[in-house]
């Protein structure tokens, strides 16, 4: 059990978006107010870089990103993929056979070839970390991806617990990624805090839900007014990013 998890308030009836959303208006609270060189260093196995601050030290989520698994090519069958041709009827048989083989494989590619929503990693296994410079994705397979703030293109957030991305690739090709966890708005924020200071989202606050904070206070979970503190600190430092 990794003790580092977010612990529910007492009570316990918030569910896992609104601890998410709890936990990341205390996070803005403490960053905007003291900075992360005097918030509790939180123990993890990733090695950090300069300045870099563990927010979130493991939460499960999904990786996807905008892709075709083919390119509209495929193998024509031919003889060779015939066997035991011994008679006319053998080879009418075989070209009617060929025929239809091609047709379904020529389908195949073109529906392969249909850009779409493709996820990444082994399902059930991904981790992520999120940190104020970046989210560490074990993709449960050996490999991992580090989705870093600094080289995003766009961002977005097309639901409370999707995160939108763009970014280029290493031969400068545009990626487009989706991350699907409840800590969207964490991601969003500090992303846009630091590099897209003019983002809609940010300026009008609704990178989180509109009354979510009334809402857990009605709970009994007293939630900091992250979305004035997010901008208050964007107005103070919109020459020097942070």
């Amino acid at each position: 059990m990794n003790t580092n998890q977010p612990h529910p308030p007492p009570g316990g009836r918030l569910n896992p978006f609104e601890l998410a959303v709890w936990e990341t208006c205390k996070i803005v609270d403490a960053w905007t107010d003291v900075g992360t060189a005097k918030m509790p260093v939180i123990p993890t196995r990733l090695r950090l870089a300069n300045r870099e601050h563990v927010f979130i030290p493991e939460s499960a989520g999904e990786v996807r990103y905008w892709g075709a698994p083919g390119d509209g090519t495929y193998r024509r069958a031919d003889y060779t993929d015939a066997i035991g041709i011994s008679s006319m009827n053998d080879v009418k048989y075989a070209q009617f056979g060929l025929a239809l083989t091609n047709h379904w494989r020529e389908k195949r590619a073109r529906a392969d070839a249909q850009p779409r929503w493709m996820r990444r990693g082994t399902p059930g296994a991904e981790a992520l970390i999120i940190t104020n410079q970046r989210v560490h994705v074990d993709l449960g397979d050996t490999h991992h991806i580090d989705f870093r703030y600094h080289v995003f293109t766009t961002i977005d957030l097309p639901g409370y617990t999707t995160f939108h991305v763009t970014l280029p690739s290493t031969t400068g090709q545009q990626l487009t990624y989706r991350l699907e966890t409840v800590w969207a708005p964490l991601i969003f924020i500090m992303a846009a805090m630091r590099f897209f200071r003019s983002h809609p989202l940010l300026l009008n606050g609704q990178w989180l839900p509109s009354g979510i904070e009334q809402y857990l206070e009605t709970l009994g979970h007293p939630c900091p007014p992250a979305r004035q503190y997010a901008n208050q600190w964007v107005q103070n430092r919109k020459s020097t990013p942070q």
